[in-house]
């Protein structure tokens, strides 16, 4: 069972000011009142565009056993509400964020469970996803839900594990400083590391060494730890030289370090692999597209080990390993084979996508259908211009574009001669996404590629729809 408290428990821990109904046990949580919430505890939180406190009677209709606000309510307010609500527990706190996060916190302490955090600018999500499969082929695990990483979803991921999970991962993302400590003093992560650093969230960061440093805060926020890192990366390596301790393990595509990994073979349904973990090596045939995925791999082996599993454990589960929705997903949808990986976008994962795509042998042609890297910064025309360069290089039939740097990218793709024939606009239009599928035949490959913000599902729905 997931979280569930007493109303008393909920005060002790929030702070809260109670009145009302106070010998309540709440079943569970909800943050949305278009669900029910029967015998939950209604957390009323702020966002950018939202006030749940000004929908405290939406939460009551749809059963709401308590409320936790942070709306100046007078004692009047209050009284009325506890008249017509005589079964009603109200908890008024300073900070409904900050007390999601204080009972998340609280349920992580009383579950006892081993919390897993994970950070990277690229492979933390597929890390998670692949970590969480080898856990549960022998231990109940828990992993966070798409990618809540952030102060409310690390909180939501803690509460939504069951008492009796033996491990909870947590995937923790980051776009400004002082973010990765704060996630990190909720979850009191057991087993830690950093996938990679790249040029992720430039926009709020300024540069790649302030990405570095931001990211090396989850070593320094969970100094008894244990330590996982990446060896192959610049900035990883770094890290391993300030904060690796007795214990720790490292993963590299090269041999000599705790975990390494190669690929011997790829196509569009599986990757074969071979390396060793520790002293046993394993040869292993994976549901996997794209190479870059071997790091990820990696990455996942060694959080597993550092849970507790043993090596013969950890390589017996690698062919039960399989991506998630929008990470290198690939369909057959009408004689084509595509490639959606549009969960997110930047410079290095792009490369990535377009190195393997370029490799993959088939029949037809190869069409590119991009779109924009968010949170670039000021490198974001430089970046959009290099990745359409790459696009020309790499020698695909077509090339196409959606976002604000359309401009850029169609300067970069005009050393190849196929701008005439490529669609590059500033918005996704679904008219130009028509005239795409248009350009497509039989035994063709589509991959498809953009930040989360670009909706670029939209194209994949279009091509599995009968217009």
């Amino acid at each position: 069972m997931a979280w569930n408290a007493s109303a008393k428990k909920v005060a002790e821990v929030t702070g809260a000011k109670v009145s009302g109904k106070t010998d309540v046990h709440f079943t569970a949580y909800g943050t949305d009142t278009r669900k029910d919430l029967s015998q939950k505890l209604f957390i009323a939180l702020k966002g950018d565009n939202f006030d749940a406190n000004d929908f405290l009677e939406k939460a009551l209709e749809a059963g709401a056993a308590g409320l936790l606000f942070d709306k100046k309510l007078s004692e009047e307010e209050l009284n009325a509400l506890q008249r017509e609500n005589p079964e009603l527990c109200l908890l008024q706190v300073e900070d409904t964020l900050e007390s999601l996060q204080q009972l998340s916190t609280a349920w992580r302490r009383e579950c006892g469970f081993l919390v897993v955090g994970i950070t990277g600018s690229n492979g933390k999500t597929t890390t998670k996803e692949f970590l969480h499969q080898i856990l549960n082929t022998q231990i109940k695990a828990y992993a966070s839900q798409g990618s809540l990483n952030n102060h409310w979803g690390v909180p939501f991921t803690l509460l939504d594990a069951d008492q009796d999970c033996e491990v909870v991962v947590c995937e923790m993302g980051m776009n400004s400083p002082g973010e990765i400590a704060r996630l990190c003093h909720i979850a009191e992560p057991d087993v830690v590391g950093v996938t990679f650093v790249g040029r992720g969230h430039l926009e709020g960061m300024g540069s790649i060494e302030k990405v570095a440093l931001e990211k090396s805060q989850i070593y320094l926020n969970a100094p008894k730890a244990k330590k996982l890192f990446n060896m192959d990366n610049f900035y990883t390596k770094t890290m391993k030289e300030d904060y690796w301790q007795e214990g720790d393990l490292c993963f590299s595509k090269e041999k000599g370090q705790d975990i390494f990994a190669k690929c011997l073979n790829s196509d569009f349904e599986k990757m074969s692999v071979e390396g060793s973990l520790k002293a046993n090596e394993f040869v292993a045939n994976l549901s996997v597209f794209g190479e870059h995925n071997v790091t990820n791999l990696m990455a996942a082996m060694g959080f597993a080990s550092l849970c507790g599993l043993s090596d013969e454990q950890v390589i017996k589960a690698l062919p039960s390993v399989k991506m998630a929705w929008g990470r290198n997903q690939v369909e057959k949808i009408n004689e084509l084979t595509v490639v959606f990986d549009a969960y997110n976008a930047n410079p290095e994962s792009m490369d990535a996508f377009l190195e393997n795509a370029s490799k993959q042998k088939l029949e037809g042609k190869k069409h590119l259908v991009l779109g924009e890297m968010l949170e670039l910064g000021a490198e974001a025309a430089s970046l959009h211009e290099d990745l359409g360069r790459k696009a020309a290089a790499l020698g695909f039939d077509s090339a196409h574009f959606f976002g604000p740097s359309f401009k850029q990218f169609a300067t970069g793709l005009e050393s190849s001669g196929k701008l005439e024939s490529s669609v590059v606009s500033s918005t996704y239009e679904q008219s130009l996404a028509i005239k795409i599928k248009s350009m497509l035949q039989p035994n063709d490959a589509v991959f498809i590629k953009a930040s989360r913000g670009i909706r670029l599902e939209r194209f994949l729905e279009l091509l599995k729809s009968d217009t």
